[in-house]
C-alpha cells in the first residue's frame, strides 16, 4: 500500500496529490460513461474508436468543466 511507507512531509504532499488526481481522474470517466454515454457506442474499427475516444474526452473535459 503506497500510504504505509510515507518518511517526510513531502512524501506525504506527493501522496495527497496523486489521491487528489485519482477522484478528478474517477469523475472524468464518469462523465464519458454517463454524460457522454459512451457505453452505447458500438464501434469496431480502430480508426473510428480513435475519433470516438478523442471526442469523449473532449466532450468529458467539457462536462467536469462545467460543474
Amino acid at each position: 500500500m503506497l500510504t504505509t511507507v510515507i518518511g517526510s512531509l513531502t512524501e506525504a504532499q506527493h501522496i495527497i496529490d496523486i489521491y487528489t488526481a485519482r477522484w478528478r481522474i474517477e469523475n472524468f470517466h464518469k462523465a464519458c460513461k454517463m454524460g457522454a454515454r459512451a457505453e452505447h457506442l458500438r464501434m469496431t474499427e480502430p480508426r473510428d474508436l480513435e475519433r470516438a475516444v478523442s471526442l469523449l474526452a473532449f466532450i468529458g473535459v467539457r462536462l467536469l468543466q462545467s460543474r
